[in-house]
């Protein structure tokens, strides 16, 4: 137990200068934003293509429900592609 050292490196902590801790904050920033930004257009490309595979097509639906302003009695299920999108953008959305 006395070479017990797991909490001693948890990552890499910047030296205590004001500068050294905004540049290790702003990377900090950059690597989370980044990844959001890499989730996103992967979120987006995919959804574009289980649409394209499944036949369904958000715009025109939501052009129907504008149209119609009857937005509580709009039966999603029975539209085009609806239940197969759901079910694959189920799975892509799952990992």
């Amino acid at each position: 137990m006395s070479e017990f050292n797991e909490f001693d490196q948890q990552g890499s902590v910047p030296n205590r200068e004001t500068g050294s801790i905004i540049s290790h904050a702003f990377e900090m920033y950059k690597g989370v934003f980044g990844y959001a930004i890499v989730a996103m257009i992967i979120y987006i490309v995919g959804g574009i293509i289980i649409q394209s595979l499944t036949g369904f097509n958000s715009a025109a639906i939501m052009e129907e429900m504008r149209t119609s302003g009857d937005y509580g009695n709009f039966r999603y299920w029975e539209t085009p592609g609806f239940s197969m999108y759901m079910t694959f953008s189920s799975l892509f959305y799952c990992y």
